[in-house]
């Protein structure tokens, strides 16, 4: 790593040294081995990696600026501010059904209006507050994030414990021809139960489960969401060039569920080499229809995520200029040897962790990844 490129805090402490000399001691995976620094695991405060303050310092730089909802959007969702399934259905029958549909301007109200329209049999026939399997969870609860994100053209949710891209790339980097040894067998990504992709960028994956036991928690939204998050900012990071100016920019969403509960994360990288998550509060789809407004901050959660999504496609998006002298030499430049990459991607080499710490070389840098 170039030491000028590390994340200083105000106390002089370099935050990657932090990390990796606390991931040295550690006899399990921790997110330290992938330079990801979760400001709420109490763990670093325990182990005298960081104080509070500086944890609070860390959490402050990379706070995602969440827009707010629009007057129409919470006029609409006010509207089922219900406490009974009558008059749940009396909201549905008197929300506009727009008859001249324009994609733009109704796509995300049609979205409410057709997932409440859902869940008030569930609410009717007291099924919410049985106990269920995660399938059932899946298909008639968290179904509506699969329709979410399906209003941005070329979003879409691929489910069913899908392998992911960027965590194959990352595991496969170091993989060359056969030479001494046959060819290495490709390795796989990790697993998720969804991917949100744009066209081939991963910008979320997400875990369910039917509930939480604590350690299901701490496995899946404690370490394996967070690692796939990872390997998926890496590789958006690497899809705009690793340009500084749109890293600050992009953000990586993590989704987990368990039963009716929701937690919504989010993984940046603001300064140096490290990630920085950014964890949620519970929100919970309520079992009983006397509870149903506490629901309406769940569907503005989501809403709020969808916008956030729409803004890192935005920045994927915007065009650079072009320098057109670069024509010139245009083919020369495709066998050069010079690295033509900006001095800010240089700066910003991929740190590749081993999937444990009993792996060799816990922490190895690749150059120019």
């Amino acid at each position: 790593m170039n030491n000028s490129k590390k994340w200083y805090l105000e106390t002089g402490k370099c935050v990657e040294d932090a990390l990796f000399e606390f991931g040295l001691t550690c006899n399990f995976e921790h997110l330290a081995h992938s330079f990801t620094i979760d400001p709420s695991d109490q763990t670093l405060l325990k182990q005298n990696v960081f104080t509070a303050k500086e944890l609070a310092e860390i959490k402050k730089k990379a706070l995602i600026p969440f827009p707010d909802l629009n007057v129409s959007l919470t006029e609409y969702l006010a509207a089922f501010n219900q406490k009974s399934t009558s008059g749940l259905r009396k909201a549905l029958y008197n929300c506009k059904w727009y008859e001249d549909y324009d994609e733009n301007e109704h796509a995300s109200l049609d979205w409410i209006r057709r997932s409440i329209d859902t869940l008030l049999p569930l609410y009717e026939k007291k099924i919410m507050n049985e106990k269920h399997n995660e399938q059932w969870y899946q298909k008639r609860i968290w179904f509506m994030i699969d329709t979410l994100f399906e209003i941005i053209p070329d979003l879409r949710i691929v489910r069913g414990e899908n392998s992911s891209s960027s965590s194959s790339a990352r595991k496969n980097i170091d993989r060359g021809a056969a030479c001494f040894e046959n060819l290495a067998r490709k390795r796989m990504g990790r697993r998720g139960d969804f991917i949100l992709r744009y066209h081939d960028i991963e910008l979320a994956c997400g875990e369910d489960k039917a509930s939480d036991n604590g350690t299901n928690m701490m496995q899946d939204r404690g370490i394996k969401c967070p690692k796939m998050m990872r390997d998926m900012l890496w590789a958006l990071l690497d899809s705009v060039k690793f340009n500084q100016e749109k890293s600050k920019k992009l953000t990586i969403l993590g989704v987990t569920t368990f039963g009716l509960n929701l937690y919504l994360d989010w993984m940046t990288i603001h300064e140096g080499y490290v990630c920085v998550l950014v964890r949620s509060k519970k929100i919970s789809m309520p079992s009983t229809i006397d509870s149903f407004p506490s629901s309406l901050s769940l569907f503005a959660s989501l809403l709020s995520a969808l916008e956030v999504i729409k803004s890192v496609i935005n920045v994927m998006n915007a065009n650079d200029v072009y320098d057109i002298e670069l024509l010139k030499p245009s083919l020369k430049r495709a066998y050069s040897e010079d690295d033509d990459e900006s001095n800010d991607a240089k700066s910003w080499s991929r740190i590749v962790s081993a999937s444990t710490p009993e792996d060799n070389g816990r922490f190895r840098r690749v150059s120019g990844a």
